[in-house]
This record gives structure tokens, C-alpha cells and sequence, in this order.
């Protein structure tokens, strides 16, 4: 369904990725693990249009779309979901949601992918009227995550979805993108809680300097005692199963 070519991206003479090449197939799940500033979520940028890459590639559905504006590369059901939220802070929670189906795609779907929302994540009903920027983190990434939604999405690409959430929360969050993913959405995932997204996703790549030092299945990866330790955080009596 995706395929990232040999892609580099530069910020002027500071190279941030370097021949990154990734795969993601229809239904699937994918996590890209690393430490920050390794360029994580450059990668997820470079997909989604929000940046160019210095050379290689990318394909979505069997067509190239590095060159396209972000805005084509959404209508074609590719949608990404930032770290940083990007709400409008003025905005209630109902407007916020529907800020999400403004593509063409999506405007014929609303009321149903509303309907989507307010059932993985119920609080969001409960708050409807409530400004953006009285919502706590927990709330604020599950509007994040929910307007993502409504723009109709066949693929969503998710930045540090559970970044400062407690423990509880980050579980929540992980199990709406499973069943979101079961619903036929295809997931590729940036993260840093990786004890939590671990028992999720089908197969991890980790990302280094730049460069990707690993790509297996999530059991190759709960096997493999350098990758659990270094990158996910695990001891070999504490991980996953």
C-alpha cells in the first residue's frame, strides 16, 4: 500500500534522513521506533507531502506522490496526524471534529465518521461544546486522533500519539487505533512508548542517525535481546509476549 524508496531529507547541510527505504501493506499496523531527534517524525512528514525529500521516493496506492501538494495526497485518503495536535484552540471539540472532513472525500461521510468517533471515544460526545484549549492532553490527543477520522481516512499516519499521557491513557489511545486498524484502516505509527505500542503492532522498524537498523515482524523483534534492550527498553525478563 506504501513504499518509501531510498528517501534522504536535508534541513540545508544537516542530513536527517539517510536512504530510508519502508514498507506498509493494506490492514497493516507498522511502528517506527528510535530515539528523538533521529527523524522519526521527518519520515512521517516526508509521507504525508508536508515535506520533499532530497531524493528517493514514495508510492501510495501505486502511484508516486512525493511530488504532490499535501492537500492531494489527503484527498487520496492518506492522512496524517501530528505530535503537536494542531487544534484551533477557539474552536469547540464538534468543530474541531468537523474542521477533519473538509476534503472532498470526506464531506459525504460526515455524520458517519462522527458517529465512528463519539464510539471509539465516547468522552468526545460528552464534551462537544467544550473549547479545544480547556481539554487536558489526554483529551486533546484523542481529538487529534478523532478529527484524523473524520477526514476519511485509508491510511493514518500517527506521530507520538500517546506523548505525555499517563500510563492508562496511552492504553486507551493504543487499543482505539487497534480496533480503528480492524475496521480496515491501515496504521503506521511514530513512538516513544514503546512497552505499550510493542503488544499492538505487526512489525517494527527502528530508526537510528537517520537510518533504519532494523525491520522484522514484532515476534523477530521480542526475539532479537540487542533490539528489545537498546531500543524498545526491555529486559529480557520484562518484555511483552
Amino acid at each position: 500500500m506504501l513504499s518509501v524508496q531510498n528517501v534522504s531529507f536535508s534541513y540545508g547541510d544537516v542530513q536527517i534522513l539517510r536512504d530510508v527505504s519502508l514498507q506498509v501493506n493494506a490492514q497493516e499496523w507498522v511502528a517506527v521506533f528510535g530515539p528523538n531527534g533521529h527523524g522519526k517524525s521527518t519520515l512521517l512528514k516526508v509521507i504525508c507531502g508536508l515535506l520533499k525529500p532530497t531524493s528517493g521516493s514514495v508510492e501510495y496506492l501505486g502511484e508516486r506522490i512525493d511530488r504532490l501538494p499535501a492537500g492531494e495526497i489527503v484527498n487520496r485518503g492518506l492522512i496524517y496526524v501530528p505530535e503537536d495536535r494542531h487544534l484551533f484552540p477557539e474552536m469547540t471539540v464538534i468543530e474541531n471534529l468537523r474542521m477533519g472532513a473538509y476534503n472532498r472525500n470526506a464531506r459525504p461521510n460526515e455524520s458517519s465518521n462522527l458517529e465512528l468517533v463519539f464510539r471509539l471515544f465516547p468522552k468526545l460526545e460528552r464534551l462537544g461544546t467544550r473549547g479545544a484549549l480547556n481539554l487536558s492532553g489526554g483529551e486533546a490527543r484523542m481529538l487529534a486522533i478523532g478529527r484524523g477520522l473524520m477526514s476519511n481516512p485509508k491510511f493514518l499516519a500517527i506521530d507520538e500519539p500517546s506523548f505525555g499521557l499517563a500510563p492508562s491513557l496511552r492504553k486507551d489511545v493504543f487499543r482505539a487505533i487497534d480496533e480503528i486498524r480492524n475496521r480496515g484502516n491501515t496504521i503506521l505509527l511514530v513512538e516513544q512508548s514503546t512497552s505499550i505500542a510493542s503488544k499492538f503492532v505487526d512489525r517494527i522498524y527502528v530508526i537510528e542517525d537517520g537510518k533504519i537498523v532494523f525491520e522484522g515482524g514484532r515476534q523477530e523483534a521480542l526475539s532479537n535481546d540487542h533490539i528489545m534492550e537498546t531500543y524498545l527498553g526491555f529486559g529480557t525478563e520484562d518484555r511483552p509476549v
